[in-house]
């Protein structure tokens, strides 16, 4: 790792001002002590970010750091697809999905730390979901989720964190309707009624308290497919207790497939909106397949 520069994707908006200065303070400081080359670049609205990532690990960079949230590190994955360039995440956005699912610490001192210093870390090689030409490392779904993504305000997030999404999620819960879908999971049809189906790259709920996990299934091959069919908040608290204390799953509520290599999803009568790690994502059909080692990530030399 010590061959080659460190770039430091950093999106500035993430925190205070104040923050994003001792952010990049920090990182100088400790990148110097070890006598590391660090370039900083701060993220914007209108650039493409993974084009920037990409030619820095073309230009001999040897460790990429994401400074923000999932979305930050999803850009610097989609400049990292092959590269084998190992990535350090700091985590300072609103959800931090990818840090609390691989064990990185969630206090950006020590993720720094954890990032530059070997003998504390270990490298896993994590697979990715491919949705045309961009790359998740989390999950992409349609549904309540989606919607809710999309209709959650920048402002809002940064200003409750969380909880903004919480109340947009319950707000799209009451009263929304299932949809019918047809699901292709690597060549098996089936048809659906879903409010939500989420393929996830790890599995969920099943190592507590990370709702998303544990690390290992993120590197297994393996899609899993949720189709969830809560038309209530009452439902939905259903669904999470059967999940939470791994009651059967497998009825009218939520079922769960997993594929190795593809699932094609397609709303009947009317395109249902999509994400993928936070990000909106237009609209079904939408097509996911599996990138099996598709980025190196640095995380703690032991598992939570």
């Amino acid at each position: 790792m010590k061959n080659g520069y460190i770039l430091a994707l950093i999106n500035p908006v993430a925190g205070s001002v104040a923050e994003n200065d001792a952010l990049q303070e920090t990182l100088r400081r400790e990148a110097g002590l070890r006598g590391r080359s660090l370039k900083i670049h701060e993220t914007r609205a209108d650039e493409d970010s993974a084009a920037v990532v990409r030619a820095a690990c073309a230009d001999g960079a040897s460790l990429v750091i994401a400074a923000g949230g999932d979305g930050t590190v999803g850009a610097a994955v989609n400049g990292m697809i092959g590269t084998g360039v190992p990535l350090g995440i700091i985590p300072v956005g609103t959800g931090n999905g990818v840090a609390h699912a691989t064990g990185i610490p969630l206090r950006r001192d020590a993720a720094i730390q954890l990032i530059l210093e070997e003998a504390q870390q270990q490298r896993i090689t994590v697979d990715a979901l491919r949705v045309a030409d961009r790359h998740f490392i989390l999950n992409v779904s349609c549904g309540i989720s989606a919607r809710s993504i999309r209709d959650t305000r920048r402002k809002d997030k940064r200003r409750f964190g969380l909880l903004a999404y919480v109340w947009v999620i319950a707000g799209h819960v009451l009263g929304f309707r299932s949809h019918r879908y047809h699901l292709v999971l690597d060549g098996r049809t089936i048809e659906v009624e879903a409010t939500e189906i989420l393929v996830s790259n790890g599995t969920i709920m099943e190592a507590l308290p990370a709702l998303i996990g544990p690390r290992e299934t993120f590197c297994d091959g393996i899609l899993d497919v949720y189709v969830i069919n809560g038309r209530s908040i009452p439902e939905y608290l259903e669904i999470g207790f059967r999940l939470l204390f791994r009651l059967r799953r497998d009825d009218r509520k939520i079922t769960h497939h997993q594929v190795r290599d593809h699932v094609s999803i397609h709303a009947h009568r009317r395109s249902q909106p999509v994400q993928g790690d936070g990000d909106p994502l237009g609209r079904t059909p939408v097509e996911v397949k599996m990138v099996r080692g598709g980025c190196t990530l640095i995380v703690p030399g032991e598992a939570r």
